[in-house]
């Protein structure tokens, strides 16, 4: 070891002097604005040879690249990407295919630009080059990209440690010097030198390993060529993991090995998974094996290299009776979306970061599809549009800061950017949609055609439109003047989304539908214009199956006239939510709706449908479109209904709600409504988990458990006292289930006596967490409560000094009735917590403005603003957000409290 870090601090200190020398530069290019590589060169392949030193006071790596390019244009200069790496410039070199020798003049480091740019001597010619490059890197633990280092520990206790990679969007240049662009395709050859006791792991299978190097105990392990691929998809792995197989070395799944007991999951699903995608696509994997594998850190969830996909471990690895039945669909669904990335990203490309959607869009809208074919009761592509559509794509495409799926970036840190909720959710709402515009079988046939034709390379969308246009046009499902590019250039190129509002006319038997921009703010459209697919039914058609359009609004026109609606008939528009648009009707079409669905005939109406109608008139209200009499009048049914789909975003609801209307004159009713909303459910599913029930009968199940105790259900809270009670006393004998076990805890504490809050902090000293700490925060009785705030503000007490501020935060976080407790308390101790926590300043100035958020009276304002005044030095810089937090909650209340008042004063006859 010696040796090698001796070779390492040499190695830095030459190319340090290097640097130094008059021929060379550092160049910051800050105002300029072309972060792309110059065209005159590409790479064709790498060699690459690699020696990370895991070991404590020495993360570094020694690498060796041997590069094959083309030089496109004659030029005096080859530029690619560099970070964090220390070139031995004195052994670069640049031979050309007939073994001339170029002298490199210079190195010069643009490190704005991230560029590392060889200037010569001489004009280079087109033709073919080899140049090969020395270097050392960091094993860096903080930003976990690149090649870095990450740890676990063991059942000894002991910190052991391993080499991984994160290469998307932009860190396989903090590994190799490279051209790090996703267009720049290449083949990789990886050797890497390890401990004999450790792995490597790499995107190919081994193609041999050395015999072992007596001086260090290590050896060279080599992989196979990969195929043609972009450099953010290489990667490597270096551990002491073990793997589950089911005895092909062809598909394994690595974990630390105290956990593998939890990779059997994976390895069963990532098989199917990857079985599917084939029969799906028509296409073959690609590459000779495939390994999953969890890491401690990871900056994403999961990452897609080709052939060797990392996960962190949470989603990864899961145990039935020991894990939540969340986790185990996350798992599932992490897995499809990484599984469909190797033919969707790696496979087939994009071309620029501009359109990374192509990636995300298609994995987020696969995790859900994929998940949906193999686990059928799952209801996944019913979920998918809860949860992904209406939940998230929605609400962010609906902010006037929203951006288009094609967003152009340049800067790394814009480039990062991308990886949001419009590339993932929005993108997978677009394809949902195009798949029912085109039917599934088209749409599926189109998607071949698109691998197909562009495997190995790198596209934009127009080469996805082409490849569905194509198949589109052969089965004849679109009508001639339906062009798919055009109309598609209107979801992908322009932010947002549109309002659909359906005005009927009863007399006539007309319907205008017509189009604009949606804005949650409530602000009118910006004159924004989309090609519309529209889907409709009517009571008397009943017809839910048919998510194809029947009509269109052109991007040209605000609205178009439907006919043939019977004037006792309701309609209903955007079948099983097809579209990616909301819709909004006259008042009397509402009303009829709310009528059908207050009668045993609501089950006539899909659940994707019912669960549109919640989630479109509660945000129409929301955004001040309609009245919140029509969502609240819409609500009354869903006694009647005991389906986890349209309950999913009436929760939503009810969360908003719950929060703005506490300590008004309306929150005793809005329980009562709500509970009463809730009984049928919880008659039908229980308080209890079993092992064999329906995956969303536990999903809907916890759901309704943790609601009904958090809104204050004696029945609710009794139960889970007595669950808790249990427990406390025997665990082994009274289990909790894992999916119920917060609201167990919590609940169970809700109106727990301290004896029972006790039994829950003495589980806290055994065995210290922040889980316990927010559980204990549940209890509602303010004696309990008291005694909770001076343990968690006296030295040496039972709750750690790092989780003090926690146990403060946990009192309005878990309850709504801790809300002005937690208020007085902190107006009375501010001095005492303040002294008494760790970087004071920073979490009172990180709590409060969340606080001030859950604040909705001018009482509580008045405290808020007394509070700030008295301690200005202190929270003077958070002032102005939070009481405009505050003071959001009291005008939203003055304005639409007194509407819930008479409403529920006029359903209950009060």
């Amino acid at each position: 070891m010696k040796i090698f870090l001796g070779t390492v601090l040499l190695l830095a200190a030459a190319s340090t002097a290097a640097l130094l020398d008059g021929n060379d530069a550092i160049v910051d290019n800050a105002n300029t604005t072309n972060y792309r590589l110059p065209n005159n060169s590409v790479p064709i392949s790498y060699s690459i040879k690699l020696i990370p030193y895991i070991i404590v006071d020495n993360f570094t790596f020694d690498g060796e690249s041997t590069i094959k390019l083309e030089v496109l244009e004659s030029s005096s200069s080859i530029t690619l990407h560099i970070l964090n790496l220390t070139i031995d410039e004195s052994v670069t070199s640049l031979v050309c295919s007939g073994n001339i020798n170029y002298k490199i003049a210079s190195h010069t480091y643009d490190t704005t630009k991230q560029f590392l740019i060889l200037n010569f001597a001489t004009v280079l010619p087109t033709g073919y080059y080899t140049l090969h490059l020395k270097y050392v890197g960091i094993l860096d633990n903080e930003t976990l990209s690149g090649f870095y280092r990450s740890s676990y520990t063991n059942d000894n206790g002991e910190t052991v440690w391993l080499a991984t990679t994160q290469f998307e969007a932009t860190g396989a240049r903090r590994a190799f010097p490279c051209w790090d662009e996703p267009a720049l395709k290449a083949t990789f050859t990886i050797s890497i030198k390890h401990d004999v006791n450790y792995t490597a792991l790499s995107n190919m299978p081994v193609a041999n390993q050395s015999a072992i190097d007596t001086t260090d105990n290590k050896v060279w392990t080599t992989f196979e060529k990969t195929p043609i691929m972009s450099t953010y998809l290489v990667a490597f792995v270096v551990s002491d993991y073990g793997y589950v197989s089911n005895g092909d070395q062809r598909f394994r799944v690595w974990s630390r090995k105290n956990a593998l007991r939890g990779a059997n999951y994976a390895l069963t699903r990532g098989e199917s998974d990857l079985k599917y995608l084939e029969k799906y696509t028509s296409i073959p994997f690609a590459l000779p094996k495939m390994d999953e594998i969890s890491i401690p850190d990871l900056v994403f969830g999961a990452m897609e290299n080709w052939g060797l996909v990392t996960f962190r471990e949470p989603e990864m690895l899961y145990e039935d009776g020991v894990n939540t039945t969340f986790t185990k669909q996350n798992v599932a669904k992490i897995i499809s979306h990484e599984f469909t990335h190797q033919w969707f990203g790696n496979l087939v490309s994009p071309s620029w970061w501009k359109y990374i959607w192509l990636n995300e869009a298609f994995a987020g809208y696969f995790e859900f599809y994929i998940t949906d074919q193999v686990e059928d009761n799952w209801r996944l592509m019913e979920q998918f549009i809860v949860r992904i559509l209406q939940e998230s794509a929605f609400i962010i495409d609906s902010s006037e800061t929203a951006h288009p799926l094609n967003q152009d970036a340049s800067t790394p840190e814009e480039i990062d950017a991308l990886f949001d909720f419009i590339t993932y959710d929005k993108g997978a709402s677009v394809i949902h949609m195009i798949s029912n515009i085109l039917t599934p079988p088209v749409f599926r046939a189109g998607l071949t055609r698109y691998l197909k034709n562009n495997a190995y390379g790198a596209v934009t969308p127009d080469d996805l439109w082409s490849a569905l246009q194509e198949v589109s046009d052969e089965s004849e499902i679109l009508p001639p003047e339906i062009c798919l590019k055009k109309v598609m250039d209107t979801w992908v190129d322009q932010p947002g989304f549109p309002l659909i509002t359906v005005t009927r006319d009863y007399t006539t038997g007309t319907a205008n539908i017509s189009q604009e921009r949606y804005f949650q703010s409530g602000a009118s459209g910006d004159g924004t214009r989309w090609w519309v697919p529209i889907s409709y039914t009517t009571q008397s058609d009943l017809d839910f199956s048919a998510t194809s359009p029947r009509e269109w609004i052109p991007q040209a026109k605000d609205n178009i006239v439907l006919s043939g609606f019977k004037p006792t008939d309701w309609t209903m528009f955007n079948i099983k939510e097809s579209g990616y648009y909301r819709v909004n009707y006259d008042e009397t079409n509402w009303k009829l709706i709310a009528n059908y669905l207050d009668s045993d005939n609501y089950v006539n109406i899909d659940p994707v449908n019912r669960a549109q109608l919640i989630d479109d008139s509660f945000n129409l209200a929301v955004a001040n479109r309609i009245s919140f009499s029509t969502f609240l009048d819409i609500s009354v049914y869903i006694r009647r209904d005991v389906d986890y789909i349209p309950w999913y975003p009436m929760l939503t609801a009810n969360t908003f709600l719950f929060e703005k209307l506490e300590n008004t004159r309306s929150f005793s009713l809005f329980k009562r409504f709500f509970l009463e909303s809730f009984e049928k459910s919880i008659v039908t599913l229980g308080y209890d988990q079993h092992m064999d029930d329906d995956h969303l009968i536990k999903y809907h199940r916890s759901n309704m458990f943790s609601r009904a105790c958090t809104q204050g259900s004696e029945e609710c809270r009794s139960n889970a006292t007595a669950k808790l009670v249990a427990y406390l006393k025997d665990p082994i004998a009274n289990p909790i289930s894992p999916d119920l076990i917060d609201t167990v805890f919590c609940g169970g504490l809700n109106n727990a006596n301290a004896t029972v809050w006790n039994m829950v902090l003495d589980l806290y000293a055994k065995s210290p967490s922040l889980t316990i700490i927010n559980y204990l925060g549940c209890s509602e009785n303010k004696e309990i409560l008291t005694n909770y705030m001076s343990l968690a503000t006296t030295e040496n007490s039972t709750i750690l000094k790092e989780h003090a501020p926690d146990a403060f935060t946990s009192l309005y976080y878990n309850s709504a009735e801790n809300v002005n407790f937690a208020l007085d308390y902190l107006i009375d101790n501010f001095d005492k917590l303040y002294a008494f926590w760790d970087a004071p300043s920073d979490m009172m100035i990180k709590n409060i403005p969340i606080y001030s958020s859950i604040l909705t009276t001018r009482e509580q304002l008045t405290k808020l603003k007394a509070l700030i005044e008295k301690h200005s030095d202190v929270l003077g810089s958070i002032a102005s957000t939070a009481i405009a937090n505050t003071e959001a909650n009291v005008k939203w209340t003055d304005t639409y409290e007194p509407l819930f008042y008479d409403w529920f004063n006029n359903f209950y006859k009060v």
